[in-house]
């Protein structure tokens, strides 16, 4: 019912906005989850087929907050799609080792904020076909 059709979180936004709401990451890795959104966007929504060196996309990814990104491979639209791959890499690797956090807590029964798997990965998983705005 959560994130069905008419559920409450449908959208990747929802479930982003909830996330941060949750306390379940901060503030900058919100900035970047909404960076990843709106380049998913931008893709799935372009009348026309772009590229990473897009105007857009690369607006979207300078927004990015993390150091990271600056290392990242060679120039044109090879670099600007290696600095997505290794944002949405970097994402995915912080929200499991949170995810593996919240589990460790709650089986030795520290005191912390902590949810199921399941309500987790119903924040975390975008909704096939659906639009995120």
């Amino acid at each position: 019912m959560l994130v069905g059709d008419n559920g409450p979180l449908n959208s990747f936004s929802s479930k982003i906005i909830v996330g941060y709401a949750l306390g379940i990451y901060d503030e900058g890795m919100r900035n970047d989850l909404n960076i990843v959104r709106n380049i998913r966007n931008v893709f799935a929504h372009s009348k026309r087929l772009i590229q990473f060196d897009h105007p857009l996309i690369v607006k979207e990814l300078a927004k990015a907050t993390r150091s990271y990104l600056s290392k990242v491979g060679p120039q044109g639209a090879a670099e600007f799609s290696s600095r997505y791959v290794v944002l949405c890499s970097w994402l995915a690797n912080k929200l499991l080792r949170i995810h593996r956090g919240l589990y460790k807590s709650k089986r030795h029964r520290h005191r912390r904020r902590a949810m199921s798997s399941l309500a987790l990965a119903a924040l975390l998983t975008p909704s096939p076909g659906r639009k995120d705005k």
